[in-house]
C-alpha cells in the first residue's frame, strides 16, 4: 500500500501545488512507514522531476479531463492506498468530493 497523489499540470508543465502535494504526501508516507505513488497525465512533461520530491513510483495515464471522469479513473487506485493527496487547486477541489462520493 502506498499514498497516492493526484499530480495536476497545465499546459505540460507541474504546477507548484502538485510538488507541495507529493512532498506533503512523502512526510506522511514517512511516519506511515510506505510510499509515494504520483499519478500524473500523459501530457505532463519530465514526470521524473517528481522524484525529486518524494515520489517514489511515478504512474503517467491518460486522464479524463472532467473531474469526475479523473475521480473515476483514481478510485479503483484509492481503495489499495493508505491515503490518497489531492492538491488544493480549482480542479483538485472538484476532483476530491468526487472521489469522496
Amino acid at each position: 500500500m502506498s499514498i497516492i497523489v493526484f499530480v495536476e499540470d497545465w499546459n505540460n508543465v507541474f504546477k507548484k501545488a502538485s510538488f507541495e502535494a507529493v512532498s506533503y504526501a512523502k512526510s506522511w508516507a514517512d511516519l506511515a512507514g510506505t510510499s509515494v505513488t504520483a499519478i500524473t497525465s500523459t501530457h505532463a512533461q519530465d514526470p521524473g522531476t517528481l522524484a525529486t520530491y518524494g515520489a517514489d513510483r511515478i504512474l503517467t495515464l491518460s486522464l479524463s479531463a472532467t473531474p469526475f471522469g479523473t475521480a473515476q479513473q483514481l478510485a479503483a487506485m484509492a481503495e489499495e492506498a493508505t491515503g490518497i493527496v489531492i492538491a488544493g487547486t480549482s480542479f483538485g477541489r472538484s476532483v476530491a468530493p468526487a472521489l469522496a462520493a
